[in-house]
């Protein structure tokens, strides 16, 4: 498995792109899907161990705990939702909210998006995370 190159690691990937790296939904002879004592699901073929790796901040792709696997369209769809009702709310300033946060990334990745989209009209939307 590959690290991320050095310009990748500010951006979200996309869903296909998460996808692709590790193989989700396929389906192969090698993984095998199994319900363990206590009911939860497991499988120890090489892309679900490199899935598992990476939701629990072990692995070269991402070093932090993955609560949600936020990607491209997941944020890019959150602000075009902030937006549309910032608009139609007529806020000229909308403060959101992050709580429990963890690491920030969200809010992070939000207010980039924001920012943008703020520099082409007069509203101002802040993501801050708690």
């Amino acid at each position: 498995m590959k690290a991320l190159p050095e310009e990748e690691e500010d951006r979200l990937p996309s869903f296909r792109e998460i996808v692709q790296r590790f193989s989700l939904f396929s389906t192969s002879a090698t993984c095998n899907p199994q319900i363990g004592p206590g009911g939860s699901l497991g499988c120890r073929c090489q892309n679900c161990t490199e899935w598992y790796a990476f939701v629990k901040g072990c692995s070269p792709f991402c070093k932090e705990v993955q609560y949600e696997v936020l990607t491209e369209e997941h944020v890019h769809g959150l602000a075009n939702y902030l937006l549309s009702q910032a608009a139609e709310y007529r806020l000229p300033v909308m403060k959101v909210l992050e709580v429990g946060a963890g690491s920030g990334r969200l809010s992070y990745h939000l207010n980039r998006l924001l920012n943008q989209s703020s520099r082409d009209s007069k509203r101002q939307i802040m993501a801050r995370e708690v």
